[in-house]
């Protein structure tokens, strides 16, 4: 006893002549006794003739829906995270300018650099570098 699925291969086949004539018998008393399987076979075959014959193609609009989808569903490049990384980073930063201008004891460039008060006393790493 066939299954409905070998059935409808013997369906496809008959359409190319491909069955023999038993096979054929078969498959018409099986047709006759399942009309709503049948119309399913059609159905599908119709769904996949106007598939086939269907031109493909894109719409004008279509890179620009592209486009405006990508920059919707595009992550952020700071989130809350990241801003609060960069935030400790920067009042870290402040803290280290206003520790070296005390500690040089001017509000220059020079202080900013670490080389305001430089003298042939000073122990600091660039003074022995410049030397």
């Amino acid at each position: 006893m066939k299954t409905e699925e070998q059935y409808h291969i013997d369906w496809l086949a008959s359409k190319d002549g491909l069955l023999t004539s038993s096979d054929l018998e078969a498959l018409m008393i099986f047709i006759k006794e399942h009309a709503t399987i049948y119309e399913q076979w059609l159905e599908q075959e119709f769904i996949v003739s106007g598939l086939k014959s269907t031109e493909w193609g894109f719409s004008e609009n279509f890179n620009l829906k592209v486009l405006k989808s990508v920059r919707e569903n595009q992550i952020p490049i700071f989130d809350k995270s990241s801003l609060f990384v960069v935030s400790i980073g920067i009042a870290a930063s402040l803290v280290l300018m206003l520790n070296l201008f005390v500690e040089q004891n001017t509000w220059g460039f020079e202080a900013l650099l670490g080389i305001a008060d430089m003298d042939s006393n000073n122990t600091n790493l660039l003074f022995y570098i410049n030397s």
